[in-house]
């Protein structure tokens, strides 16, 4: 495993990045896991210019797009990149519409054992 695995979650709620923050540290505190935070879609698209990633979290719902907008500007940059679309509650909408892109998942957000080690399990990290 590499030394520090970047995360970017872009997310609007700071409410759910702490809960996020606060999960990862609960069940992965010795790992390496930097999660960086976009607000919007234009914030992610700039930070993923401006870095390289192992993972992206998005959120349906931003304020200035919706999360399927980050997954087709980093398609178009880089297309085997893991990357969940998470939403408070999945819709089959929401699942039709991933089903459209490879390595894509959606996820529910609830913020339990299992959701943190599906993300984690992404990452390559395995929690012995």
């Amino acid at each position: 495993m590499k030394n520090e695995l970047k995360v970017l979650y872009v997310e609007d709620n700071p409410g759910d990045v702490e809960l996020l923050t606060m999960c990862i540290e609960r069940y992965y505190g010795s790992e390496n896991i930097m999660l960086e935070v976009a607000e919007t879609v234009e914030e992610a698209q700039k930070a993923f210019h401006a870095d390289k990633y192992d993972l992206v979290l998005t959120d349906w719902h931003l304020p200035d797009g919706e999360g399927i907008d980050v997954v087709q500007l980093i398609r178009n940059i880089e297309e085997d990149l893991p990357i969940f679309l998470l939403s408070g509650e999945l819709s089959d909408n929401h699942i039709n519409i991933a089903k459209e892109y490879d390595h894509l998942c959606c996820l529910e957000k609830d913020y339990s054992k299992l959701f943190i080690d599906t993300i984690c399990t992404q990452l390559g990290v395995i929690r012995q």
